[in-house]
């Protein structure tokens, strides 16, 4: 084959006998916000930046071009049409993913295609020999789950090309780097990346692998290289670089969401994440449409640019939607890091598993925009998630930055694949393993809420609602690091606090609160016993019966054996009686049919707890499951018409929260059963 003729395929090594690999793919799936977009790639560059330069530069830039550039056009619209033809017929496939390939099939036949290039400058650029595996080229094209720059970058499972291609509807990227480590003279690179599903060759009627290359093939088309030097052509590269950096092309750029707005949800994503290393002058940005400037965000525009993108969001997406993002919490957090202000501490802390902490505490009791939330950052300056102390004197925000290595490397094996969230959960390793970083992440965030606690003393706890605390139901839902860390709420969702929030409480609610009998407490025992599929036993009641929240009998099921129930780890769970929470309902001031949950423990609380909505006086009657929804949330309401929030295990004055939508207003009453 030629090389002219090459540079016309597309390369899907044989599956040789290997398992079909279907069209869905967690890897890439996990990835569904344009804030993943813009944090898997700025964290990559920002840990590429070239000795001598200070600043890493972004630009993201929205084009549309004739679609005779997307490399290897032809062949490409075969290999699509290949997989739909080979599967449609097969119960491999779903109907969404028919309908993402038949989407991919109409995008390439456009003759125009919507394309975001994204670019980095003062960078390295992808370097790299084909086969070395210590380089950033190898780990991004050739090697899965491993970091495209240092232990330190931020990018430390390697899933970012997934992100872009998730963003493609043709499922396809390319890359053209000019990189500082010339081979054979050649400091260009051109090369591309797809994911579409096990199909048939159409030029050998060999099965193939899900991935593929736009690359040059070797003599027994058994593997590839990316085009290099006069081996590129030219001609179908949007944009020829002058300097070293690469640019990542996102062809047929879909954004989940909505395209429409698909600018200021980046702008929100990069701002949330990297304000701080903007505040150092580690990295900068601009967004563009075309050849309009949209964004600009750098040092010297920090706070400009913040009320900008807020005014924005509130015009295009709406009050509560800025509200509940992330990036609204960027306000508070500068002022953290204001040479100006003077109501802040800074404190360095010595901690055993994370090593030196940096922590600014801002708190202000006349400022009501503070959020009362803190934030977790790691190397290289970057936002990872956020958490509410909870009840504090007056309104605050703080900012938590860990600096050694080791501490940093702990942190990211907490981290799920996008960097947002810190869980036991994700987590690799031995249940002692997964048990140490659980440990660690909660004695830091335990220090976190003393030196908080210090600088805003308490105030009156809230006053609870009469009778809400005798009704409940559930779904599951874990603590934020497990099974023990209590104590603290994602908040990655900004929602409001009891303290900054006005309480509006519908007076019908209250008014069908019935007034029931105090039930008797069960005895409750947290003992561990031996289990054939877990090493952890339930509590045990001395009460039997099966009666509901509001018949006096308790939850235990009689003849000593409790109400433990065996999740599928193995691990039996009780249930946690409703007189050993406190149960606070709060109304969004945005959305009438939106209700925020506190569940606080009155003693130290460990199993499952489910909560129910009553509309009847004896607690039998409960609002359809189908009739509202957890929102700002993953996890699955069952349980029939009652919630189950499990794995549980909260200290005294410990809480969680979450939040539901309704489809309608009710009149009911809330609580554990």
């Amino acid at each position: 084959m030629s090389q002219t003729e090459n540079a016309k395929n597309w390369f899907f090594p044989p599956l040789n006998g290997g398992e079909f690999q279907g069209f869905s793919d967690s890897s890439t799936d996990n990835f569904k916000t344009t804030d993943n977009l813009g944090r898997e790639s700025a964290q990559n560059s920002i840990g590429a930046l070239r000795d001598g330069c200070k600043t890493v530069s972004m630009k993201y830039t929205l084009k549309t071009v004739d679609t005779n550039l997307f490399p290897g056009r032809e062949n490409y619209l075969k290999r699509l049409t290949a997989a739909r033809n080979f599967y449609s017929s097969s119960d491999k496939w779903t109907g969404d993913e028919l309908r993402k390939i038949d989407k991919a099939i109409d995008t390439i036949k456009q003759d125009k295609i919507r394309v975001l290039v994204i670019s980095d400058f003062n960078t390295t650029g992808l370097y790299g020999e084909e086969d070395s595996e210590i380089d950033p080229y190898f780990k991004f094209f050739k090697s899965q789950n491993l970091s495209t720059y240092s232990e330190m970058s931020a990018g430390t499972y390697g899933e970012g090309k997934n992100a872009f291609i998730n963003f493609s509807t043709l499922r396809a990227i390319t890359v053209y780097s000019k990189h500082i480590q010339p081979i054979n003279g050649k400091e260009d690179l051109y090369v591309g990346r797809s994911k579409l599903c096990s199909h048939i060759d159409p030029s050998d009627t060999k099965e193939t692998q899900k991935v593929g290359y736009y690359a040059v093939t070797n003599p027994n088309n058994d593997g590839w290289s990316s085009y290099r030097g006069n081996e590129i052509d030219y001609s179908i590269v949007p944009i020829k670089r002058n300097e070293y950096g690469t640019d990542i092309y996102v062809w047929g750029f879909n954004d989940l969401d909505n395209l429409k707005f698909w600018d200021i949800r980046l702008a929100m994503g990069l701002m949330y994440a990297f304000f701080k290393a903007v505040r150092r002058k580690k990295i900068e940005f601009e967004i563009f449409d075309e050849d309009q400037l949209l964004y600009k965000f750098n040092y010297e525009n920090l706070n400009e640019f913040r009320e900008i993108v807020e005014q924005n969001c509130i015009e295009k997406l709406g009050q509560e939607y800025w509200e509940r993002s992330d990036a609204s919490l960027v306000k508070g957090y500068l002022k953290c890091s204001d040479e100006n202000k003077s109501n802040k501490k800074q404190i360095s802390l010595k901690t055993k598993d994370f090593g030196d902490v940096d922590l600014t505490i801002y708190a202000d009791k006349e400022d009501k925009s503070l959020k009362n939330q803190y934030c977790i950052m790691r190397k290289p300056l970057m936002t990872i998630q956020s958490f509410s102390r909870g009840e504090s004197g007056f309104p605050y925000q703080a900012v938590c930055e860990i600096n050694d290595d080791a501490g940093n490397i702990l942190l990211s094996r907490l981290e799920d694949v996008t960097h947002t969230d810190l869980h036991a959960k994700h987590v690799k390793g031995s249940p002692k393993d997964i048990h140490k970083c659980t440990y660690a992440l909660r004695t830091l965030k335990r220090a976190i809420h003393e030196k908080i606690d210090e600088l805003t003393p308490k105030i009156k706890d809230s006053t609870d609602i009469p009778g809400l605390s005798e009704l409940l139901w559930g779904d599951p839902i874990h603590n934020f690091d497990g099974n023990s860390m209590g104590g603290d709420n994602n908040s990655s969702n900004n929602q409001d606090d009891l303290e900054t929030l006005d309480l509006i409480i519908d007076p019908k609610i209250i008014e069908s609160v019935p007034s029931y009998k105090k039930r008797k407490k069960p005895s409750i025992v947290i003992q561990k016993t031996p289990s054939s599929k877990g090493d952890s036993g339930g509590n045990e009641g001395d009460h039997g019966g099966d009666g509901t929240a509001n018949d006096g009998k308790g939850h235990g099921a009689g003849e000593g054996k409790g109400n433990a129930q065996e999740n599928p780890e193995g691990e039996n769970q009780s249930l946690i009686p409703s007189e050993l929470v406190q149960i606070i309902r709060t109304r969004s001031k945005y959305d009438k049919e939106v209700s925020k949950f506190k569940i606080k423990a009155l003693k130290k609380i460990k199993g499952k707890l489910r909560l129910g909505f009553a509309l009847d006086e004896k607690g039998n009657q409960f609002i359809p499951i189908n009739q509202f929804e957890l929102i700002n949330s993953d996890k699955i309401i069952k349980d029939k018409n009652l919630l189950a929030f499990e794995n549980i295990e909260l200290y005294k004055n410990d809480f969680f929260e979450f939040e539901i939508k309704f489809s309608s207003e009710f009149n009911f009453a809330v609580g554990a059963y």
